[in-house]
């Protein structure tokens, strides 16, 4: 099978001043897109395909859409005609086009029941899905746990840092902070940690980092605003573990349904 994988979330080069993780992706999107990408079957060829040349998709026999921020309105009118798979990491803005393509696709894939309740706010798509981000699960271990906090995310104040901190020092607990440390280091303090906090102010469709700290044995400080918490046993290590370790293969079910 020909799948056209039409994204914004694509590798990008570390220039070396900080303004993207360490490693060739800026974020879970990217690092999540790779992994089902990874694990795709063999009988599957892959042309992944910026945003930019959308056109060359309409030659594929089946079209899968993780990134709808640099497509243009006219674009997604045209794609939603091939009835695409789209997989969405973030809420939507709404628009014409982007209503016509989630309205259109096959299916329409969230990660948690928290963001997809608020796509449906505005959108009618034929057939939605669920799905949690893939990743290698074998790389978060729990270890003899220390007496400290971690907060890990990008320098940005919607991160919620300040709140993390307020919290750290309310409940008498070292915070520490990782924002330009490599995925293998956060990980590292994770296994040690007891506590892991996220406390962001804006909404999260999921909060890749939140399920990497449950899998690594971490107590979880977090809010409303991390869509993973409305995952049924999402604070359940072995359960989400066993989620995110099956998502992959469900992924791929759904693009060749």
């Amino acid at each position: 099978m020909s799948v056209a994988w039409l994204t914004h979330h694509l590798p990008v080069e570390d220039t070396g001043g900080g303004k993207w993780l360490p490693g060739k992706y800026r974020g879970g999107a990217e690092l999540s897109d790779q992994a089902y990408r990874d694990c795709a079957p063999p009988w599957i060829e892959i042309d992944l395909i910026p945003a930019a040349e959308w056109e060359r998709a309409l030659d594929h026999e089946r079209i899968v859409i993780t990134g709808t921020d640099m497509l243009s309105e006219e674009a997604m009118c045209v794609l939603a005609e091939r009835e695409p798979m789209v997989f969405i990491h973030h809420e939507q803005d709404e628009s014409g086009g982007r209503l016509q393509l989630i309205n259109n696709a096959a299916p329409f894939v969230c990660h948690t029941p928290a963001h997809l309740e608020r796509e449906l706010l505005w959108t009618e798509p034929q057939w939605s899905e669920l799905v949690l981000s893939h990743f290698d699960t074998s790389q978060c271990h729990n270890r003899e746990k220390r007496e400290f906090a971690l907060w890990a995310a990008r320098l940005h104040p919607l991160k919620g840092l300040n709140q993390a901190k307020f919290w750290a020092a309310s409940a008498g607990f070292d915070l520490a902070i990782a924002y330009r440390s490599s995925r293998e280091e956060v990980l590292n303090l994770m296994s040690f940690a007891e506590v892991f906090v996220h406390l962001p102010l804006n909404f999260e469709s999921e909060g890749r980092a939140v399920m990497e700290a449950v899998i690594s044995g971490c107590r979880i400080v977090t809010n409303k605003n991390v869509g993973l918490i409305s995952v049924d046993g999402w604070d359940d290590p072995s359960r989400l573990k066993d989620m995110v370790d099956e998502a992959g293969t469900k992924f791929w079910e759904m693009v060749c349904r």
